[in-house]
Parts: C-alpha cells; sequence; structure tokens
C-alpha cells in the first residue's frame, strides 16, 4: 500500500472527507483501481463532493476495465439498467469469473428466468447456483 493511498485512507477514516477526495483522486488519475473505486463510492454518496452519480459511473467504469471484481459487478448492473444489456452481461460475467459470489447468483437467476439479454438455460443456472453455493452465497 503506498504512502499516499494509506494517507488517503486515514483523512477519510478522521472523516476528512475533502482531503481524501483529492488524495484518493490524484491516485486515481495513476490508475490505482483501489482509489478508483474510493472516488466512484464518494461520488455516488456524495461523501466530500458534490453528489454526482454520472462521474460515478465513470470512475466505476473505468476500474472496471482494470479488472475490478467488485466495479466489474457494480458497472454491470448499471449497464443492465440503462439498456447496454450485452455489456452489463459481460461485466457481470467477467466480474463472477473472478469469483464475485454476487455476480454469479445474478447470472444464475438471469439464465433461470431468461432475462436480461440470457437465454431461458435451466441447466447453466443450476451449475451457476452450485458455483454460488460453493464460493458460499448462502441464498444459493
Amino acid at each position: 500500500m503506498s504512502l499516499d493511498y494509506q494517507s488517503a485512507c486515514e483523512a477519510y477514516e478522521k472523516k476528512e472527507y475533502e482531503k481524501a477526495f483529492e488524495l484518493f483522486y490524484a491516485l486515481a488519475l495513476e490508475y490505482d483501481v483501489s482509489s478508483q473505486m474510493n472516488i466512484a463510492n464518494m461520488f455516488l454518496h456524495g461523501i466530500g463532493v458534490t453528489q454526482d452519480v454520472k462521474k460515478a459511473y465513470s470512475w466505476y467504469e473505468q476500474a472496471a476495465k482494470k479488472e475490478d471484481p467488485e466495479a466489474q459487478y457494480i458497472y454491470g448492473w448499471y449497464c443492465l439498467e440503462n439498456a447496454k444489456e450485452q455489456e452489463g452481461i459481460q461485466y457481470m460475467a467477467k466480474s463472477g469469473d473472478a469469483g464475485n459470489t454476487d455476480a454469479v447468483y445474478d447470472l444464475a437467476s438471469f439464465f433461470l428466468n431468461g432475462t436480461h439479454s440470457c437465454e431461458k438455460d435451466i441447466q447453466k443456472a443450476i451449475l451457476l447456483y452450485e458455483q454460488a453455493v460453493s464460493l458460499g452465497k448462502r441464498e444459493a
């Protein structure tokens, strides 16, 4: 963990949100994925910065492209909810392949019900539910 990232986390923990945002933002511009996720969350919830959902999802997208499974999951849902179903499914699948239990579970339900551009496929749904169970998803 870099000193700057640690300083940003410490500022955030002390509720010095504007300072934390500035530090995370500088790191995010250098393609630090954890900082990109923090910036996205801060924009989404208006923490230390004016709330801006569009900017939040732009940062989630950047982190998703850098292979962050949580960002892929969040951005995947954003795509699904904004008429970009194919892109959303691709990000959900990448997230699931990286072991994100929520992504695996959600994909299973898409195939079970034939939703979000997923053709109904009971066998695939069962395999995904089994995978979700093996990853610790109790609801599966």
